[in-house]
C-alpha cells in the first residue's frame, strides 16, 4: 500500500513551496468522506468506492514517513474542507522532515477550509426550568472526561462567574491565603471545583481553594499566592473574582460543568436557538500539533510546511495540580508546539478558540516563518519565540525566525498577563507588520532578562506593526510594546501604535501625579529594565492612558524621529540609571494633552535635542517640573521649540504633516504611517479593519485609606513583611523573625545591614496609607541590639508631586540618641524593647506640627511637641523604616499601629 500511494500522484497547480524544486510533487488527498485504507491519490472516492482520499492526517504523515523511496521531489499532502476531530495530537518528528529541494506540505484544498479540531461536539440539551439548558455527559460523570472550554456556535462561552463583570477585593492577601470581605466567598455547590482568579497588576494566577473558614473570613488556597501578597503593595485590596461557581449561572453565555454528575448547564445568548446550535466542548488538552525535533542530539524537523489549515479547540489545563501563573503567562503551552523545528512555515493558517497560547517556537526552533495567519481567540497568547533561559548550545538556540503579517487579537481570555507576541532570550528575529490588538497586558514583548546582565535577545527587528487596542483596564506595568534587558541591533521602528489602557495600580491616580512611580500605568512604548541599545524610530504613537513612551533604569538607547501624541504624557521616567546615558532623544514630536510632557526623576546624561514640543490646550509644557528655560538652561533641548505641531486631522488618527509644519525645520522626516499593519490582498487587509474590541473593564473605584495593625505573627519566620515594599540589596535583608518579639507575641521583624550598599537607605520598608484628612494616630516597637546596633530612621511623607513633603522624621542613632527636627531628644536604652509614638492631623488647615511620645522600660513617658520636616505636609502617602549603616547592623521592628482617629 505505502508504494501505491505515490503510484498515480497528480499535479496541482500554484503550489507555494518555499524552496521547492521546479519539479512535479507526490501528492497525497485527506478528506472527510476518505478512508485510512484507501491510497490517497484521489481527491474524491471512485465510482466503485475502493480507492480515494485519506480519512485522516496521522494517516498521511505515516504514508509519508514509511515510504521506501528516498524523498526524491517535494510531497503535498492536500486537506479537503470540513472538521477532523483529532483524538490525539499530530506528532512529527526528524522522520517527517522535507528537504530544501523536496519540502513536505500540508496544505489546504484551493478554495476550501479545513478545520483540524481538538474538541468534540455535545448534543441534545434538554430545558430546563428558568434560563438554563443541560445535558449529561456519561464520560464526564465517569471521570475520563473533563473541559474548561465550551464554544457555541463559534463564540467563546464563559465558565460561571461571581461577579459576572468587575471583581472582587480582598481584605488581604498573605502568602498562600486572603481573607475577603463581607460574604464575597460562600461553601457553593462542589467547592473543591471553584477556581479563583487573582490579579497581580502585571500577571494573574489561577488556585483552588482548600480550607475556607467563614468566621474569619479567610480562603487558605492550594498553592501559594504569586509575590506573596507583600509585593507588590501598591492595593492592598487585591481584585479576583471566583469562576465555576454553579452560583454563578446567572448571564447569557455562561456555562457549568458538574465534575460528579456529568451535568452541563448553559444560559443560552439571546437568538441562540439549542435545539440546532453548534456546541463544542474541548477535548485534546493544549496541544494540536507538536513539531518534536531532539535539537542537543542534533536531530530536527526540517522543511515541513502547513497552508490554509484553521487549528481550533485545545483546551486549557486548569487543573487543580497545575500551577497557572507568571509574567507573559511563560508557564503555559500552546497549540503548536515547536522544538528543533527548521526551515518550517505556518501560511495562511488560523488558529482560534484554544485554551493557552496559539504557536511556541522553543528550543532550537531557527529559520521558520509565521506569516499571514489568523490567531484569535486564544486562552492565553499568540506567538512565543524562545525560552526563558539561554540556550546550551548553539543547536538549541531560538533564532532568525519571522512572524510577518499576522492578524493576532482577542487574546488572554483566561491567562490575563498573556502576550500578542512574546521573544524571550532569542534574536535576529523578525516581527513585522503584524495587527495586533485585544490583548490585557503586552502587545510585543521582547527580552527576558531583567537589568543589565548578558541576554541571548538581540538584533531583533520589531518593525511596521500595528499594536492597538492594548490593555483595556484590566493590568498594570503594561504597554503596546516592552523591551528588557542588553539587546545590541534591536529596531521598533515604523509602528503604529494607539489606544493603550492600563489598570492604575494607584487606582484613583491620586498618591503621585509626576514624580517616582507613574500613576497611569500605560505606556505606548516601555523600555524596562535594563533595555540597552535598542534603536526607537518613526513610531506613531497616539491615545495612550499614560506615557507614549515610558522609561525604566536603561541605558544607550536611541528615540529618533517619533511621533508621540493625544496622551497625558510624551515621556515618564520610572526609575533613572543617572551613570549612564539612558536616551538620545532627538527629533521627535512630543504633542500631550497634559503640561507635563515629561515627568519623572530626569537626571544628568540624557541627550534631548531638536524636538517639538506642544500642549493641546495651548499651556506652557512643563519638564520635569522645569520651564523650557530651565530645562535648557540645564543643557537639554538647545535647539527645541514648543510650537504646534501641523498635524492634517489628529483627531481623526491622521498625523501626517502640513507642508508648513515646524518640525520640519528641526529635521524631522514625514512617516508613511499606512506602512504600518497587514498588507496584501485588500480582503484581508478589511479584517484587521472590521474587528470588534472587547469592552474595557470597569473603571476601578477610589482607594480608601489603608491603616496598619501589624504584629508579624500571620508569616512564617523567614518571610518578607507583607503589605510592604521591601528594598533590600546585596546581603541586606528584612525578613520575619522569632528570635524575640515584643509584647505577647512570638514574631517581629529584623532587618539587616550588611553593609558596603552604596544606597543610604537600604534596606527598607514602606507602607502606603493613602491618609487624606484628620488626625492619625502612629505606634510601633523597636530594639535596638548592642552587639551590632544600626541607625534607624522611620519617616512620613507626603508624596504628590515631582518632589515629596516630610512630615514627622525620626532618626535613632546607634549610640541611643534619638533625633528629631534638628534636636538631640533623649537617650535609648540598647537591647530593649522600646515604643514610639505620634499623632497629628491632616489636612489643608491643619497644624505643622506632630506630638512624639517616647516610652522606655522603667522611666515615664516623654512627650515632644515637634515641627514637620517640611511646612506644608498635608497627606499621608508614605511611611517608611530604614536602615542607615555603611557597616554591620541588626535592628528589630514590631507592633506597628496606623490608624485615622
Amino acid at each position: 500500500m505505502k508504494n501505491a500511494l505515490f503510484a498515480a500522484a497528480l499535479c496541482l497547480g500554484n503550489l507555494s513551496l518555499a524552496g521547492a524544486a521546479e519539479t512535479t510533487p507526490y501528492i497525497l488527498h485527506v478528506a472527510p468522506n476518505g478512508n485510512d485504507q484507501w491510497s490517497g491519490t484521489l481527491a474524491e472516492p471512485n465510482e466503485t468506492q475502493t480507492d480515494g482520499p485519506l480519512a485522516t492526517v496521522a494517516r498521511a504523515r505515516d504514508a509519508i514517513r514509511q515510504r521506501d523511496e528516498r524523498l526524491d521531489r517535494p510531497v503535498v499532502v492536500t486537506i479537503r474542507g470540513g472538521t477532523y476531530f483529532l483524538t490525539e495530537p499530530l506528532i512529527f518528528t526528524p522522520a517527517d522532515s522535507g528537504t530544501a529541494q523536496c519540502p513536505v506540505t500540508y496544505r489546504a484544498y484551493p478554495g476550501e477550509k479545513p478545520i483540524l479540531s481538538g474538541g468534540r461536539t455535545v448534543e441534545r440539551f434538554t430545558k430546563e426550568t428558568g434560563n438554563l439548558w443541560s445535558v449529561e455527559i456519561p464520560e464526564v460523570k465517569d471521570g475520563q472526561w473533563y473541559f474548561y472550554q465550551l464554544f457555541v456556535n463559534g463564540k467563546r462561552c464563559t465558565r460561571a462567574r461571581i461577579p459576572n463583570r468587575g471583581y472582587l477585593r480582598t481584605e488581604r492577601t498573605l502568602h498562600e491565603r486572603f481573607y475577603y470581605q463581607n460574604d464575597d466567598i460562600q461553601r457553593w455547590t462542589n467547592f473543591e471545583d471553584i477556581s479563583v482568579v487573582l490579579m497581580h497588576l502585571w500577571e494573574a494566577s489561577v488556585h483552588f481553594v482548600d480550607e475556607l473558614d467563614q468566621q474569619k473570613r479567610m480562603a487558605r488556597l492550594n498553592s501559594r499566592i504569586p509575590w506573596g501578597g507583600f509585593y507588590p503593595p501598591w492595593e492592598r485590596h487585591q481584585r479576583y473574582y471566583v469562576t465555576n461557581v454553579l452560583e454563578g449561572l446567572d448571564a447569557p453565555g455562561e456555562w457549568y460543568l458538574d465534575r460528579k454528575s456529568g451535568r452541563l448547564s448553559y444560559y443560552p445568548r439571546p437568538g441562540e436557538d439549542m435545539a440546532t446550535a453548534q456546541v463544542i466542548a474541548s477535548r485534546l488538552p493544549v496541544t494540536l500539533i507538536e513539531l518534536r525535533g531532539e535539537p542537543a542530539q542534533n536531530q530536527f524537523v526540517e522543511h515541513l510546511h502547513f497552508e490554509g489549515l484553521s487549528l481550533q479547540h485545545a483546551d486549557a489545563d486548569l487543573s487543580r495540580n497545575v500551577i497557572n501563573s507568571g509574567q507573559a503567562a511563560a508557564g503555559q503551552r500552546a497549540a503548536v508546539m515547536g522544538i528543533g523545528l527548521r526551515h518550517s512555515s505556518f501560511r495562511r493558517c488560523e488558529i482560534a478558540h484554544v485554551g493557552e497560547h496559539a504557536i511556541w517556537l522553543r528550543t532550537g526552533c531557527q529559520d521558520n516563518q509565521i506569516a499571514e495567519c489568523y490567531l484569535h481567540d486564544m486562552g492565553a497568547g499568540g506567538v512565543r519565540i524562545g525560552e526563558p533561559g539561554t540556550a546550551a548550545s548553539k543547536a538549541e538556540a531560538v533564532e532568525r525566525n519571522t512572524v510577518d503579517n499576522n492578524l493576532i487579537h482577542h487574546g488572554a481570555r483566561l491567562f490575563h498577563g498573556a502576550c500578542g507576541v512574546c521573544v524571550a532570550r532569542s534574536s535576529y528575529n523578525q516581527i513585522t507588520h503584524n495587527d495586533i490588538s485585544d490583548f490585557g497586558w503586552i502587545g510585543i514583548a521582547v527580552g527576558w532578562q531583567w537589568g543589565y546582565q548578558p541576554t541571548t535577545a538581540h538584533h531583533n527587528t520589531i518593525d511596521f506593526n500595528h499594536v492597538h487596542h492594548i490593555g483595556h483596564g484590566i493590568m498594570s506595568d503594561m504597554a503596546a510594546i516592552y523591551t528588557l534587558g542588553i539587546s545590541p541591533g534591536t529596531t521598533v521602528r515604523n509602528n503604529l501604535i494607539h489606544d493603550v489602557k492600563a489598570y492604575p495600580k494607584y487606582y484613583n491616580k491620586e498618591l503621585i501625579t509626576g514624580g517616582g512611580y507613574a500613576p497611569q500605568e500605560a505606556s505606548g512604548i516601555y523600555p524596562d529594565e535594563g533595555t540597552s541599545e535598542v534603536l526607537f524610530e518613526n513610531n506613531v504613537v497616539y491615545n495612550v492612558d499614560g506615557r507614549c513612551f515610558g522609561i525604566n533604569y536603561c541605558r544607550d538607547n536611541t528615540l529618533r524621529n517619533n511621533i508621540f501624541a493625544q496622551s497625558p504624557h510624551g515621556l515618564g521616567l520610572n526609575i533613572a540609571d543617572a551613570g549612564h546615558l539612558q536616551i538620545d532623544a532627538q527629533r521627535n514630536i512630543i504633542c500631550c494633552t497634559t503640561p507635563e510632557i515629561l515627568f519623572g526623576a530626569w537626571l544628568g546624561k540624557q541627550v534631548m535635542d531638536n524636538n517639538l514640543y506642544w500642549v493641546t490646550s495651548g499651556e506652557p509644557p512643563v519638564f520635569s517640573g522645569r520651564t523650557l528655560a530651565q530645562w535648557q538652561a540645564e543643557g537639554y533641548d538647545q535647539h527645541s521649540i514648543v510650537a504646534d505641531p501641523g498635524f492634517v486631522d489628529p483627531a481623526a488618527g491622521d498625523f501626517r504633516l502640513r507642508p508648513d509644519s515646524p518640525a520640519l525645520k528641526l529635521g524631522f522626516k514625514p512617516i508613511d504611517i499606512d506602512a504600518a499593519g497587514l498588507y496584501g490582498n485588500p480582503e484581508w487587509i478589511a479584517m484587521a479593519e472590521n474587528l470588534t474590541q472587547r469592552e474595557d473593564d470597569p473603571d476601578p473605584p477610589p482607594r480608601w485609606p489603608e491603616p496598619i495593625d501589624e504584629d508579624f505573627e500571620d508569616s512564617l519566620a523567614g518571610e518578607y513583611p507583607v503589605r510592604a515594599t521591601p528594598i533590600c540589596r546585596g546581603l541586606t535583608r528584612v525578613h520575619i523573625t522569632n528570635e524575640t518579639s515584643a509584647g505577647d507575641g512570638r514574631q517581629c521583624l529584623k532587618f539587616i545591614d550588611a553593609g558596603g550598599v552604596p544606597e543610604t537607605f537600604c534596606p527598607h520598608i514602606n507602607y502606603q496609607p493613602n491618609f487624606k484628612t484628620g488626625p492619625v494616630a502612629f505606634s510601633c516597637q523597636i530594639k535596638n541590639p548592642s552587639a551590632a546596633p544600626a541607625t534607624i530612621q522611620i519617616e512620613m511623607r507626603d508624596w504628590r508631586q515631582l518632589s515629596y513633603r516630610v512630615g514627622p522624621s525620626l532618626t535613632l542613632r546607634k549610640d541611643g540618641q534619638l533625633l528629631a527636627a534638628g534636636r538631640e531628644l533623649a537617650k535609648i536604652p540598647l537591647d530593649q524593647w522600646i515604643t514610639l509614638q505620634i499623632a497629628f492631623d491632616l489636612g489643608q488647615d491643619a497644624a505643622e506640627t506632630y506630638k512624639l511620645t517616647l516610652i522606655t522600660p522603667d522611666q515615664p513617658p516623654k512627650t515632644f511637641t515637634l515641627p514637620h520636616t517640611t511646612p506644608d505636609f498635608q497627606i499621608l502617602t508614605w511611611l517608611g523604616f530604614s536602615s542607615l549603616n555603611d557597616a554591620k547592623a541588626t535592628f528589630y521592628l514590631d507592633e506597628i499601629r496606623l490608624e485615622q482617629e
